[in-house]
């Protein structure tokens, strides 16, 4: 199984992005808002509307007891086998 993690990382008015996984990180140079802000919101947009759950690394062994988006709490079942 592969773990991906993608980060926005801030510091004061520079951010940066990280792709972690379980052997590396890569992390881009910062980036200031005054200068990229088109970057930043570019950024925000393909994260949060353009990426499904599983490419922002969701566990593929988890699934929620209910459907996406549900507005409850979530609860999820966790696979510790062949079968759920």
């Amino acid at each position: 199984m592969e773990f991906h993690e993608f980060c926005i990382k801030f510091c004061g008015t520079n951010f940066n992005m990280a792709l972690l996984d379980q052997n590396d990180a890569i992390i881009s140079r910062p980036h200031d808002f005054e200068t990229h802000l088109r970057i930043f919101i570019c950024l925000t947009h393909r994260l949060s509307c353009e990426m499904t759950a599983h490419g922002l690394g969701l566990d593929i062994t988890i699934r929620p007891e209910s459907f996406w988006g549900s507005v409850d709490y979530p609860s999820y079942i966790i696979k510790i086998s062949e079968t759920w």
